[in-house]
């Protein structure tokens, strides 16, 4: 089945910037905002909504804030694999992968594929999601002060402070993770 979208948006998302190029019938063109709430809310209000599409990477905690905005705005998305779109890209002939080309290429493809719509998570999922990704890492910094201070078990001289700063460390991050596990608990139910 053809898609039937007149306006196809394909976004490339970095960590600061997003990369806009748009189709509209024989129009294209590129432009980029800033990866800001602000930002997005202006350029989204800026456009009609009927026969548009959005064409993004899901590139995690960087495309989120976009996906949920568009999403909550009644806008279709389409998030895809960055390694489908890649593909597409380089079958397209597009070797030199920048932002807008990059950009260009997720519209390119919005329009040639029938791609499947983005449906955003339940709040709940994302906020249990969140927190397990925290933990995660929380659980990943703890090692260190706890191999420091195995470390320092082995030393022939223990400077006090050294001790006591990585003992404080390791409290503060035991204390975190146990906040975020209480919090775990309380989404799961």
């Amino acid at each position: 089945m053809k898609n039937t979208y007149t306006r196809i948006y394909g976004i490339d998302v970095s960590k600061d910037r997003l990369d806009i190029f748009l189709l509209d019938g024989a129009v294209s063109g590129h432009s980029h905002i800033s990866n800001s709430s602000d930002a997005i809310l202006e350029w989204i209000e800026g456009f009609e909504k009927e026969g548009l599409l959005c064409v993004l990477e899901h590139t995690g905690s960087y495309s989120s804030r976009l996906l949920h905005l568009l999403c909550t705005h009644g806008i279709d998305v389409s998030a895809v694999n960055p390694h489908r779109s890649s593909h597409f890209a380089r079958a397209l002939g597009i070797i030199n992968k920048n932002d807008r080309n990059a950009a260009e290429a997720l519209a390119l493809m919005g329009r040639a594929l029938d791609l499947p719509s983005y449906t955003m998570e339940k709040a709940t999922v994302q906020k249990r999601r969140q927190v397990l990704r925290s933990l995660r890492a929380l659980k990943k910094q703890r090692q260190v002060p706890q191999n420091q201070l195995h470390a320092l078990g082995h030393q022939a001289i223990v400077q006090p402070v050294v001790k006591q700063a990585f003992e404080q460390t390791l409290e503060t991050v035991n204390g975190q993770v146990g906040l975020l596990e209480g919090e775990l608990d309380s989404l799961s139910d």
